[in-house]
């Protein structure tokens, strides 16, 4: 990621208004990993023209208690949509070490990780501020011990057979939905990204958020 600044703000939950200290990364493309409040005085040797704003990123969408519920979500409708589609015959889910997965073992899969997560709930919450917040798998969140093998139809022109990517992408965009239709309204997103950083008239630091 490089160099950026960080703005220290205080936010509301988004799933239930709970009071939250949050953390603001921006970049001015002159960084040193400065750390600022919302509110302090920035005088002109550190930003200079008092018109700029910056783009800023923000992972504390939730509270602690609700970022584990989005988290416990998340998972489990992975693991739902991936056994709709083992179900639709869309594609092939094979243990890695031997033997055809059924739509009734990736259910119970599933519900080991949801029971992983309930009995851990501090390292979920950790995830909110690690490097990568969801490192384990492509699809984002589920360590699947399986392989794929995708035999359902494509949609993209001048594919006969649904590839990998095309699954991937079109699970992506299911699973977010599916999130927003159960109240996430960022689906599976972890980060909001439209903060706008800048400096109010008396030149102290101010942030807001554009959608």
């Amino acid at each position: 990621m490089g160099m950026f600044r960080t703005l220290y703000v205080n936010l509301s939950c988004l799933r239930c208004g709970k009071a939250i200290d949050a953390e603001v990364q921006f970049k001015t493309g002159k960084d040193d990993l400065e750390k600022y409040s919302e509110g302090d005085f920035i005088s002109p040797s550190h930003w200079k023209n008092a018109n700029q704003t910056y783009a800023g990123s923000c992972t504390d969408l939730y509270c602690n208690h609700c970022f584990y519920l989005w988290r416990k979500a998340l998972i489990s409708t992975e693991y739902e949509l991936l056994q709709q589609s083992v179900l639709a015959g869309s594609v092939d889910a094979r243990l890695r070490t031997d033997g055809d997965l059924t739509a009734e073992l990736i259910s119970a899969m599933g519900q080991d990780a949801v029971n992983e997560i309930e009995e851990d709930q501090a390292s979920v919450v950790y995830l909110r501020h690690a490097a990568e917040p969801a490192p384990i798998h492509r699809f984002g969140s589920v360590p699947f011990k399986f392989d794929l093998f995708f035999s359902g139809q494509s949609s993209k022109p001048g594919l006969d057979t649904l590839s990998g990517q095309d699954f991937y992408d079109l699970f992506e965009e299911q699973t977010d939905l599916a999130l927003k239709r159960q109240g996430w309204i960022y689906g599976s997103s972890f980060m909001l990204e439209t903060v706008v950083v800048h400096l109010d008239k008396d030149r102290r630091i101010r942030c807001r958020i554009t959608d």
